[in-house]
């Protein structure tokens, strides 16, 4: 199962909180989606990467554009 985090915005920049208000993964993003089965997508530099509920980046290329995760993927 995968944790509840909600998107925060602090000096421009996002992260996520988890329900008891604890920052989980700290502001430093410029967009952030709502995660979908434990990822979400997230711009930092102006790029796209991918990101796991722990605040992993999953990919070591940072991309102009990233689909919608959907069944799994």
């Amino acid at each position: 199962m995968f944790p509840n985090l909600f998107k925060i915005r602090e000096r421009g920049k996002y992260g996520f909180i988890d329900a008891d208000g604890e920052v989980i993964i700290e502001p430093q993003y410029q967009q952030v989606e709502d995660f979908h089965n434990g990822f979400t997508r997230v711009k930092i530099f102006d790029r796209i990467v991918l990101m796991d509920s722990l605040g992993r980046l999953m990919l070591k290329t940072l991309y102009n554009y990233v689909g919608q995760m959907h069944e799994g993927l």
